[in-house]
C-alpha cells in the first residue's frame, strides 16, 4: 500500500523487521521498556520523540504509556495522534487492533509498539480483549541509517553497492527513479526466490508491479535493458552469505525476471503505440482517464506520461489521474478484506 512511496529516505515495500512478541506474557511496561533500553543503552542513540495515540472513535487516550514513557524520561518529548498515526489494525472488517507508541531518532520512525488490547467488531465497536498482545517492530535498514549517520537508507551498506551503480549508469538524473529501481530490485529478488511468480493475482500481482516499476524507471535513467537483470544478481551476490537460498535459486530467478521483463517490454511498446494515437488528436490535456488507462494497463507510471507529453507541450491532467487511483485502491482495499488474515506492526 505504500508503494507511492517509494523514493523518499525511508520507505521500502521490502524491509528487514526486527521485532518482539508477547501474547500475554507482558505488556505496555515491559515492551516500551525494553524499546527504550534498546535504543538509548545498547544503540547508544538520543531519541528525538515519541508518539502515542490520543484517543478517537470512543477509544481512549493511551495515557498508561505516556506515564511510562514520563517514569522512564520526564524529559522526552510527547506527541500525540489519532487513529491515522497512533492506532493499528483490524486488518479486515474485524479482529484484534489497539494504539501503537512509536520511537523518533534523526527524524525516523525507527520502532513501533502495537499494543491490542481491544477487538473491533464488524460495527467498528472496540471491546476490551481478555489477554492482550504486544507486537513491535523495527526497520534495519532504518536503524542502520542512524547508526551509520547516512541520509537515506540507500547510503547504507544495504542499499548503497548498488544504489551507486544505477546512478553510474543512468544517462538522465532522476533522484527518485534511482532508488526506485534499487529498492525494488532487492525486494523482487526475495519475491522471486520464495517462488512468488508475476501474475495478475495476489502476491503475483505486486511482483508483476514491482519488475514493471524497475523497468520503466530504469528507461526513464536512460539506462539500457540489459543492465537491469544485473542488478538483480548484484543484490543477490550481495545477501546470499545472509540468505543464501537467494543463491540456491539464483537460475529461477533470474529467468522469471527475464521472462516478465521481455513480456512488459512488449506491453511498453503497445502502451507506446496508444499513447502516439492520443497525440495525433493533438490535445492540449491529455486526460486523467487516459493517463490512468496507461499507468494500469499498460505500466506507464504518470512521470513517463507527463515527460513523453512535455516534449510535445502537452499537459496531463493530474487531478483526474489521481482521483481514477483512489478509486482503484479503494477497489483494492475492499478485496483485500478477508483475504489478509494478520500482520506484522508497521512502519510508516
Amino acid at each position: 500500500s505504500d508503494i507511492d512511496d517509494v523514493g523518499d529516505d525511508t520507505h521500502l515495500t521490502m524491509l528487514e523487521m526486527l521485532g518482539n512478541f508477547s501474547f500475554g506474557g507482558y505488556f505496555k511496561k515491559e515492551a516500551i521498556t525494553y524499546g527504550y533500553q534498546f535504543i538509548t543503552q545498547e544503540m547508544g542513540l538520543k531519541i528525538d520523540y515519541v508518539t502515542i495515540f490520543e484517543g478517537s472513535d470512543g477509544v481512549p487516550a493511551d495515557n498508561e504509556s505516556e506515564q511510562i514513557w514520563k517514569s522512564l524520561n520526564p524529559n522526552l518529548t510527547i506527541k500525540k495522534s489519532g487513529r491515522a498515526d497512533n492506532f493499528w489494525g483490524p486488518t479486515g472488517d474485524q479482529g484484534p487492533c489497539g494504539p501503537t507508541t512509536e520511537i523518533y531518532v534523526d527524524g525516523y520512525e525507527v520502532w513501533n509498539i502495537v499494543f491490542n488490547e481491544y477487538y473491533q467488531d464488524k460495527n467498528g465497536k472496540c471491546a476490551k480483549l481478555a489477554k492482550p498482545g504486544v507486537d513491535t517492530g523495527a526497520g534495519l535498514e532504518r536503524l542502520t541509517a542512524v547508526m551509520q549517520k547516512k541520509k537515506s537508507v540507500y547510503e547504507t551498506d544495504l542499499f548503497s553497492s548498488v544504489y551507486q551503480k544505477v546512478g553510474q549508469l543512468a544517462t538522465k538524473k532522476n533522484l527518485k527513479s534511482q532508488r526506485i529501481v534499487t529498492e525494488h530490485a532487492r525486494a523482487i529478488t526475495f519475491l522471486l526466490s520464495e517462488g512468488i511468480l508475476p501474475s495478475n493475482k495476489e502476491q503475483g500481482y505486486v511482483a508483476r508491479r514491482l519488475i514493471r516499476r524497475l523497468i520503466v524507471h530504469s528507461q526513464l535513467l536512460g539506462i539500457d535493458n540489459k543492465h537491469n537483470q544485473k542488478f538483480i544478481e548484484d543484490f543477490i551476490k550481495l545477501m546470499s552469505d545472509f540468505y543464501p537460498q537467494l543463491h540456491d535459486n539464483q537460475g529461477k530467478i533470474l529467468a522469471a525476471f527475464v521472462q516478465e521483463e521481455d513480456h512488459f517490454i512488449r506491453t511498453l511498446d503497445m502502451g507506446m503505440k496508444r499513447l502516439a494515437k492520443i497525440f495525433i488528436s493533438k490535445p492540449k490535456t491529455i486526460s486523467g482517464h487516459d493517463a490512468f488507462l496507461l499507468y494500469d494497463s499498460f505500466g506507464f507510471p504518470l512521470e513517463l506520461t507527463q515527460e513523453l507529453a512535455a516534449a510535445k507541450k502537452i499537459k496531463v491532467d493530474h487531478q483526474g489521474f489521481q482521483q481514477e487511483l483512489e478509486e482503484q485502491k479503494e477497489r483494492s482495499r475492499t478485496a483485500q478484506k478477508g483475504f489478509y488474515k494478520g500482520g506484522l506492526a508497521g512502519m510508516s
